[in-house]
């Protein structure tokens, strides 16, 4: 018992760090998105470009059917990240 203890906490310690990076890549990530957001506000180019996120979501699928992971899933946190991007990014544009 002691043995699966260890096991699962040593887990939970990687589960732990990889969250932490996964917020910290997060955060890096929406401030390029500020970034860009003030770029488009300066060029006077709109916040959503179709095309590009269509792209983005679609590589995003294949990359984590790759991975094991769901197209439902994927879409729902590119989706959620995606949201997040465009809030931020009018927040310049306006």
């Amino acid at each position: 018992m002691g043995m699966d203890s260890q096991f699962i906490q040593d887990l939970r310690k990687d589960i732990d760090d990889m969250d932490t990076q996964i917020l910290q890549l997060l955060g890096r990530r929406m401030r390029h998105a500020a970034a860009i957001g003030n770029y488009k506000k300066e060029h006077d180019l709109p916040v959503i470009q179709g095309d590009r996120w269509n792209a983005i979501l679609q590589e995003a699928v294949v990359k984590g059917k790759k991975e094991g992971l769901t197209p439902i899933f994927i879409e729902k946190i590119w989706n959620a990240i995606h949201d997040e991007s465009v809030r931020i990014q009018e927040g310049f544009v306006k």
